[in-house]
């Protein structure tokens, strides 16, 4: 069983939002925390602002707040969250089409962009990957597991970290479930998935399991 403040889990962003804020006596500033990367996540949430992606006369609110699709309306999923980031027991990012990686209690804007295609390679070409490599350097995490829909092109961001760069890393993988039809039903069960991990300790295996 692992040492659960070393861990650090990515979950991925999702398409239906409502911008109310929920947690606002919370608050991250992401960019503290990777010095030698910001300027990706920077110059990126620059580019999708120009082009009208990212809608700045919305309301920001934190990034748990904004997204409401079916991994995050499980019952008790953001309270677990939140209770787990508090604790100091876990960490949490979230993986944005629109913003790169977000925490939980980072304020953002709502937002119109799919991690798929043009956008993932976008991502991809930007370095992207090397903003996660940088946090979990940093964040000295010894463990980080990402929970992602099998088909969805957030796996590929995850898959290009340079993990060798952590000197403290001694597993990254993610999951995903199978045997499960429609989206909803799919997310939904990742969301239960990683509830009965956490409260497990993370005895299961990541599909990609990498040690070091």
């Amino acid at each position: 069983m692992t040492t659960a403040k070393d861990i650090l889990i990515i979950i991925q962003c999702c398409k239906s939002k409502n911008p109310v804020e929920l947690y606002p006596d919370h608050t991250h500033n992401l960019y503290k925390q990777i010095p030698k990367t910001k300027n990706i996540l920077e110059n990126a949430v620059k580019h999708f602002t120009k082009e009208g992606v990212i809608n700045v006369k919305s309301k920001l609110v934190t990034a748990l707040s904004l997204y409401t699709g079916y991994f995050y309306s499980v019952d008790g999923l953001k309270e677990k969250i939140v209770e787990e980031i508090l604790n100091g027991r876990y960490d949490f990012l979230i993986m944005s089409a629109g913003y790169g990686f977000v925490h939980p209690f980072q304020r953002i804007h709502d937002y119109d962009q799919l991690m798929k295609d043009k956008i993932t390679n976008y991502w991809l070409n930007n370095g992207l990957p090397t903003v996660l490599s940088e946090y979990v350097e940093n964040g000295q995490f010894q463990y980080v597991y990402g929970f992602f829909s099998k088909t969805a092109d957030y796996r590929r961001i995850f898959e290009k970290v340079e993990w060798g760069d952590a000197r403290r890393l001694r597993e990254a993988g993610f999951f995903y479930v199978e045997g499960i039809k429609g989206a909803g039903n799919i997310l939904r069960s990742q969301a239960e998935f990683m509830l009965k991990q956490i409260e497990e300790g993370f005895k299961n295996k990541p599909v990609n399991d990498e040690a070091f």
